[in-house]
């Protein structure tokens, strides 16, 4: 039978990005791709493989039911048979935790985790990546620690989860809806943390050969950015605070300085880049940099990963982006409250070319993305949106008083 078949932890490669599932349907009949299952008829869903592989996965399965030959299986054997293709068979909620839909808030969830959740919902056998079929081979010792639910939404860019590098979807619809809430004029997740999204915005700035100018306290990700890029270095030394003990930002007029040099030696920066805020906290005068280098048709990059928070509250600094910046990098995960390793890069203004950076991410970032993160993104943007003004308000409140 074909249950028997499916009982089996079947890998099929399909080329790029082809993969499908089977699904149950209550109706009778035959499938139209010619797989059935007399007891259980299964339908194909989501991507389509061609009938030619719909006929040769047919005869696969029939070559799996009984013969003559199965028949002289001793009773015991049967009984053991029957009982796993009757697990194989059944996805319940003794084998994964499935939400119930009667606990979700009645409000409307955010488009990514809306698919996500409508997709890990779907009662499917998965004959698609991860190796943990929705839970039921993952380790003990994780599940024991997390439970079963992750793995039940681990899930690969099936079609109605859109795709990381092409949105046309849910993808799509999550990353305008964060680029309106953030004030860019076009918002990327990322699934390698802001390491990624530095290294995208140097390589779609500087060419080999190019100069970058950048603070010495910068991030790891900003050196080697210009290893990738093959960008050279015109380095800025913030100044150091002895009292504190930590190094500062840099200043409109260590930028204008940097800058004369550059064009006194016949070149030109191809970018400059700011870390705003420092990891301790040091904001630059990014409006005023940016007002600078875009006198000079120079695009500015802001390391922002530890100040995605900003501009949500009167008393916290202006963001990067309403301060004129034409790339912006922000860790949501480390202030606001997005999975680890999610990030965000958002663009402004028109002296960056939008696609040249889609190149770069699609050149940095995994072509098996977390849906977790991503969707992880998209709760956090949904979240703020709620109340955009004063989300930050009660915390602020209890660290000024």
């Amino acid at each position: 039978m074909v249950s028997a078949f499916l009982d089996v932890h079947l890998c099929l490669s399909l080329g790029n990005k082809g993969s499908f599932r089977l699904c149950r349907r209550s109706e009778a009949g035959i499938s139209q791709d010619g797989i059935t299952d007399q007891q259980s008829p299964r339908r194909l869903i989501g991507w389509r493989p061609s009938q030619h592989l719909g006929r040769h996965l047919a005869k696969v399965c029939r070559a799996a039911e009984p013969t003559s030959e199965t028949h002289t299986l001793d009773q015991g054997k049967k009984k053991a048979s029957m009982s796993l293709i009757e697990n194989c068979r059944s996805v319940t909620k003794d084998d994964i935790v499935i939400p119930d839909s009667s606990a979700v808030q009645q409000h409307k969830l955010p488009p990514l985790v809306s698919a996500l959740k409508a997709s890990a919902e779907e009662n499917a056998a998965s004959f698609h990546f991860p190796g943990h079929n929705r839970g039921r081979a993952a380790p003990s010792s994780l599940t024991q620690l997390i439970g079963v639910r992750p793995f039940l939404h681990d899930l690969p860019e099936l079609p109605e989860l859109d795709n990381l590098f092409t949105p046309e979807g849910p993808i799509l619809d999550a990353q305008k809806e964060a680029a309106k809430l953030f004030g860019a004029f076009e918002t990327w997740f990322l699934v390698g943390g802001s390491t990624c999204g530095i290294h995208a915005a140097v390589m779609a700035t500087c060419s080999p050969g190019e100069t970058l100018i950048l603070p010495r306290n910068c991030h790891i990700s900003a050196t080697s950015a210009m290893v990738l890029s093959g960008a050279l270095p015109k380095y800025i030394s913030p100044a150091y605070n002895f009292d504190w003990d930590i190094a500062g930002g840099i200043t409109p007029s260590q930028v204008e300085k940097a800058i004369k040099e550059l064009e006194m030696e016949g070149q030109k920066a191809a970018a400059v880049f700011v870390t705003s805020p420092t990891y301790h906290g040091i904001c630059s005068d990014v409006g005023s940099i940016s007002q600078l280098c875009h006198s000079h048709e120079i695009p500015v990059i802001v390391d922002e990963a530890h100040g995605a928070h900003l501009g949500f509250h009167p008393q916290l600094p202006r963001s990067a982006l309403h301060q004129g910046a034409d790339l912006a990098v922000q860790s949501t995960h480390k202030v606001l409250c997005s999975l680890t390793q999610s990030s965000m890069l958002h663009v402004s203004g028109n002296l960056v070319d939008r696609e040249r950076i889609c190149r770069c991410l699609q050149n940095l970032q995994s072509t098996s993305p977390s849906y977790l993160l991503l969707a992880s993104l998209d709760a956090t943007r949904a979240q703020i949106s709620e109340n955009p003004k004063n989300f930050l308000t009660k915390q602020l409140n209890w660290l000024l008083r």
